[in-house]
């Protein structure tokens, strides 16, 4: 069963717009677990999402520079958000960065700048695909940026 917190996510991802829906649907097959050990699950099942949460939750070495970065994040480019608005964003931000880190630990690590890479992301796509996407990046395009000798 998924807990309270992965019901409130699901509601609000699934509620989110047409734009989004378009992009959700295109991964609505992606298992998020490629690339590198995770749950058997896609980040849009109710176990996939509970992994995710957990995920989320986590802590790593670059946790105080994720939070860092995300209180200062949401503000040029997503000037036309709200303040409680862009404060929802910031802490999906949050657990978006959290558990890609978490997720691929020892193998991903965070830089300053990826939340940028990642706001786009959850800005255009929602929260689980925007996972599903910078999972993807991390391990692959910006594998560079995201090793730990970087």
């Amino acid at each position: 069963a998924s807990s309270p917190a992965a019901a409130d996510i699901s509601h609000r991802i699934s509620s989110v717009g047409m734009a989004r829906q378009g992009v959700s649907s295109s991964l609505a097959g992606h298992n998020s677990s490629s690339g590198g050990g995770g749950a058997g699950s896609a980040a849009g099942t109710p176990d996939g999402l509970d992994q995710y949460l957990k995920w989320a939750a986590g802590t790593h070495k670059d946790s105080n520079t994720v939070k860092v970065d995300v209180e200062r994040s949401l503000h040029s480019f997503a000037s036309f958000l709200a303040p409680e608005e862009r404060e929802a964003r910031r802490e999906e931000l949050r657990r978006l960065l959290n558990a890609v880190v978490t997720k691929h630990e020892g193998s991903v690590h965070y830089y300053q700048g990826l939340h940028d890479v990642a706001a786009v992301l959850l800005l255009v796509a929602g929260e689980l695909p925007a996972f599903d996407m910078l999972c993807r990046m991390a391990t692959g395009h910006l594998r560079d940026a995201t090793r730990p000798s970087l």
